[in-house]
């Protein structure tokens, strides 16, 4: 089957989140909020729009199966399962449950449409910014219709600007690349993917840089950056988009490769590793 219609998930991711997630921003109650691993929150506004989105996505690609984070939780062998799909759409109905907790502005809804376990097809929306970045593999990414343009930024590291987060990284690694992390002007993890990638896109940060790579959280990202011009890998280099359901080394994202090799060099070491 061809792609989805861009306009028609678009309209639907911005739907769900306006009618289910916002409202119930900062209007929580402690009987929403719940734990479903240690420090790993979820809300029942996260469940409510996983299963609108899946019930919009199926009307719009009848038999094509929805895979969300909190489905996973449920059932983690979906994610074993989802490199052999033939088609398959992937949701994050909050990405940065824990800020949309707190009340905090970070969190986006990310879909993506995965074709024999490569990245198709992805949306990333910013219910508190209204602001919804798409893309399609081979045709661009756009930021409310406006595409997205490599941004040149200095790769000297006393101005650079990253959002890398450390806590999942291997002990050794994790505390070199914290002390590496002393090199660079700031860092800001905004523990929101979505609002990172977005963050790069717009030129607000050099690099982003995670240990843990779920599909979820990093399909969307990497292929924006990717049509962006940008480039999204693995520690080592390995292009993320070939490499996602692999066994492997994190991701580090910058919207050029000049920008992505000193990012690597400072806080990884060449090698990546």
């Amino acid at each position: 089957m061809t792609n989805p219609d861009i306009e028609r998930v678009t309209a639907l991711v911005r739907e769900v989140a306006l009618e289910v997630v916002l409202p119930r921003w900062r209007r929580l109650t402690p009987e929403e909020v719940r734990e479903k691993a240690p420090g790993d929150l979820v809300t029942d506004i996260d469940m409510a729009a996983e299963a609108r989105l899946e019930d919009g996505l199926k009307a719009l690609t009848p038999g094509v199966p929805v895979i969300g984070e909190e489905r996973v939780a449920a059932l983690p062998h979906l994610l074993d399962e989802l490199p052999g799909l033939p088609h398959a759409w992937i949701v994050d109905p909050i990405d940065g449950t824990a800020n949309y907790v707190r009340g905090q502005e970070a969190f986006a809804v990310m879909v993506s449409y995965v074709v024999s376990g490569r990245v198709a097809a992805a949306w990333v929306y910013l219910p508190a910014f209204d602001e919804m970045a798409s893309a399609e593999a081979g045709s661009g990414a756009w930021i409310n219709g406006a595409r997205v343009r490599p941004i040149e930024l200095s790769d000297d590291p006393a101005l650079m600007v990253g959002s890398a987060h450390t806590g999942r990284l291997p002990p050794p690694l994790r505390e070199r690349v914290r002390a590496n992390l002393k090199r660079i002007r700031d860092n800001r993890p905004a523990f929101c993917a979505g609002f990172d990638y977005l963050a790069l896109l717009h030129g607000r940060r050099h690099f982003t840089l995670y240990s843990r790579t779920l599909p979820w959280d990093h399909l969307p990202g990497a292929l924006l950056v990717s049509e962006a011009g940008g480039k999204a890998a693995r520690f080592d280099g390995e292009p993320f988009l070939d490499a996602a359901f692999k066994p492997g080394p994190g991701i580090l994202s910058a919207m050029t490769d000049r920008v992505w090799r000193r990012a690597q060099e400072v806080l990884l070491g060449e090698q990546g590793v």
